[in-house]
């Protein structure tokens, strides 16, 4: 599991998953040689070996069969698969083990999360992030048609990727992101007039970037906070643009 989805066309969720879980097998590593100390100084009979491979034999079950539900998802599924695989587990050790793997493997998702809905930019080589963009839509036709479907069509939601945990912020981040992608396209043309002596830009109140982390459990409360002010300002400041500059 660990050689195939560290690959690259995997995508960056199921390398994150893929590492976290190579980092774990370096204590097994560790395990295996403090065994072998025991043995060739005499300190390790049958008895002793089986009840010191217990914890591993335990957590090497719970990564086999995580490795199988989740061998052909990526993004989102991924995410939706080890979030129910956190909610099965009726151990502390177990809902540990699998909260740890589900934080790593959300860093990417969030740090895409992040960028869109604090830069406006989307940046998803592998196309595993709940937004998704139609690069055919091109911001030209508005100058032969404002209804053009550019702003409706360019970006939008990709369904099979919205993790669960995010479903119900979903359309709020799509549109912060949108509007934050316009008010930076008005900006770069307010600067181009300003250049040519036409005119200013218009002073904006941009969102404050933050940090986007999981809490202690694995909700995404603080998020989906972080989601609504974000939203808050993207608006504020479209709404600015279209008011005093565009």
């Amino acid at each position: 599991f660990i050689r195939v989805h560290a690959r690259q066309s995997h995508g960056l969720v199921s390398h994150a998953l893929a590492s976290s879980i190579k980092i774990i097998f370096r204590e097994f590593d560790v395990l295996v040689a403090q065994l072998e100390h025991q043995l060739n100084v005499g300190q390790l009979s049958m008895q002793r070996m089986v009840y010191l491979l217990q914890p591993s034999a335990r957590v090497l079950k719970l990564l086999s069969q995580l490795a199988l539900r989740v061998w052909d998802k990526k993004g989102g599924e991924l995410l939706d698969i080890l979030h129910d695989t956190l909610l099965e587990q009726g151990d502390a050790k177990g809902k540990a083990l699998v909260l740890h793997l589900f934080s790593k493997a959300m860093g990417p998702f969030l740090e895409m999360l992040r960028r869109w809905i604090f830069d406006g930019e989307l940046h998803d080589s592998y196309s595993e992030f709940l937004v998704q963009v139609d690069r055919s839509m091109n911001r030209d036709a508005l100058s032969d048609d404002f209804n053009a479907q550019y702003w409706e069509s360019r970006y939008t939601l990709s369904e099979g990727n919205i993790p669960k945990v995010l479903r119900h912020v979903a359309s709020r981040i799509l549109t912060a992101g949108k509007y934050l992608s316009v008010v930076k396209g008005c900006i770069e043309n307010g600067l181009n007039r300003k250049a040519n002596g036409d005119g200013g830009v218009v002073d904006l109140d941009m969102p404050p970037p933050q940090q986007l982390e999981l809490d202690s459990e694995g909700s995404v409360n603080g998020i989906t906070t972080i989601v609504e002010t974000a939203y808050y300002y993207s608006s504020k400041a479209l709404l600015k643009l279209l008011e005093e500059g565009h």
